[in-house]
């Protein structure tokens, strides 16, 4: 049996935790709420207001690391260097 103790030092033992899974199966949970905490959305904020999707392509690897080391000279992203090539290419402006 392994020792748990709380917030605040109250001891709870095996038991106690297999028998809080049993009622929050059934519904019953103990206890008063705590403050809601809504935490931000994880990750960054979207690059455009349209979805993305994946674009993949094959290359020779020594291609593919001299533009990962390009990116890492520039201080971007192997992605943002990508799309950057792209709108380039296209004439659009990069985002």
């Amino acid at each position: 049996m392994k020792d748990y103790r709380a917030k605040g030092g109250v001891e709870v033992t095996d038991e106690m935790i297999d028998q809080w899974d049993k009622d929050a199966d059934n519904g019953v949970y103990h206890g008063t709420p705590g403050e809601l905490i809504v935490n931000k959305p994880l990750g960054r904020p979207p690059l455009y207001e349209e979805p993305m999707v994946p674009v993949t392509f094959r290359m020779p690897g020594s291609e593919a690391e001299a533009l990962r080391k390009a990116a890492d000279k520039r201080g971007v992203s192997f992605a943002d260097l990508m799309r950057e090539a792209c709108h380039r290419e296209l004439g659009w402006q990069t985002a």
